[in-house]
């Protein structure tokens, strides 16, 4: 049987975007995704664009406006989970295991940072 052109061309572009470059659906599978909500220690409320690194990658994410982050496509492994924002003391987790294929949950709160203001005088 001879596929029309047409459907050919579509059958490659919709597999092309399916596997994106660089990545096999075998790859997806083999690696996890850390999630989880950050919030203020003392108000509980959410903090929004907090930045969640896991050191030693090139991988991360950010918190949204509800305090919510997801970080995709993290190899197997265990990690520190490094969070920052201004204001805020960086809040450091030690130990993260990421498993194949699983979503690890990780829910962190953070503490203000404590500024101090100084006089300033004019002589």
């Amino acid at each position: 049987m001879k596929l029309p052109w047409s459907v050919l061309v579509l059958l490659v572009a919709t597999v092309g975007l399916l596997l994106r470059p660089g990545e096999s659906l075998a790859e997806e599978g083999e690696n996890g995704t850390l999630s989880g909500m950050v919030r203020d220690a003392r108000t509980h409320e959410p903090i929004a664009w907090v930045d969640v690194i896991l050191v030693g990658t090139k991988t991360g994410g950010i918190s949204q406006e509800n305090g919510i982050y997801r970080v995709h496509r993290i190899p197997p492994g265990e990690y520190e989970a490094v969070f920052s924002r201004i204001g805020y003391e960086h809040h450091t987790c030690r130990g993260v295991r990421i498993e194949p294929g699983e979503e690890t949950s990780l829910f962190v709160e953070m503490q203000e940072e404590g500024w101090e203001v100084q006089e300033l005088r004019r002589k």
